[in-house]
């Protein structure tokens, strides 16, 4: 797999600011019955979400996110920051 840049990670989603990291984060409550979620997203140079609606993602599993996250990090050459846990 081809590594590429923060710069590119913010060109391809639109991105407002330079993501610094892909933070992975979790379990939410994701709706009225109690159903946890997982979210994967990028963050700043503090470690703060960069909201975007293209750049946010919701897993069923830890794992998933996980997941996620290693390949975004990986493909951007940016740090994961994961503080996923289990349901």
């Amino acid at each position: 797999m081809k590594t590429l840049t923060a710069n590119k990670a913010k060109a391809h989603y639109g991105l407002d600011t330079l993501p610094a990291c892909v933070l992975v984060d979790g379990p939410q409550e994701a709706d009225d019955y109690g159903t946890p979620q997982w979210t994967v997203c990028f963050g700043d140079v503090a470690g703060e979400v960069i909201y975007h609606k293209h750049a946010l993602w919701f897993c069923d599993s830890r794992e998933s996110a996980s997941s996620l996250g290693v390949t975004l990090a990986n493909r951007y050459n940016l740090e994961l920051v994961n503080e996923a846990m289990h349901a």
